[in-house]
């Protein structure tokens, strides 16, 4: 994967901001003020800020910001603030929810064969000797012979 420069990402947002409000002015022609706005209010927006990212995950907007900035989660850095595109957002949560449960399924599988195997063992310990006195411990007081 190539990394894009500034300006490149810069030529990108903007191309996308051009062809976007293109896509508007078209929609509005075509359909008219309320149609749009009720067009509006069906889709999900296809770019995600940081606090829409909180919002989904149901959590603080610098928990979110934390996990971009990590690249846990997809996301553009573009000068102070994050651009997620929501499709793609989308689907590092499915790879996310896949990568999960494979790892809590090894763990019970590992549980599984550690109990199976104590399970069989049938070899105890040897028996402590009864006449061996335990040790003790500090200074040792002072027994007359015969007690």
């Amino acid at each position: 994967m190539t990394e894009l420069s500034r300006a490149e990402v810069v030529a990108i947002a903007a191309e996308a901001v051009r062809l976007y409000a293109a896509t508007e002015t078209l929609v509005a022609e075509t359909l008219g003020e309320n149609q749009r706005a009720a067009r509006q209010s069906l889709t999900t927006p296809e770019i995600l800020d940081v606090r829409q990212v909180a919002e989904i995950l149901r959590c603080d907007a610098d928990t979110a910001a934390k996990r971009l900035n990590n690249g846990d989660l997809p996301g553009l850095k573009f000068s102070h603030s994050w651009i997620i595109p929501a499709s793609v957002f989308y689907e590092r949560l499915a790879e996310m929810a896949k990568e999960e449960a494979a790892k809590r399924r090894q763990i019970t599988l590992e549980e599984a064969e550690a109990r199976r195997r104590l399970s069989t063992a049938t070899t105890l310990p040897p028996p402590v000797a009864a006449d061996v006195a335990p040790k003790r411990r500090g200074r040792q007081r002072f027994r007359p012979p015969g007690f």
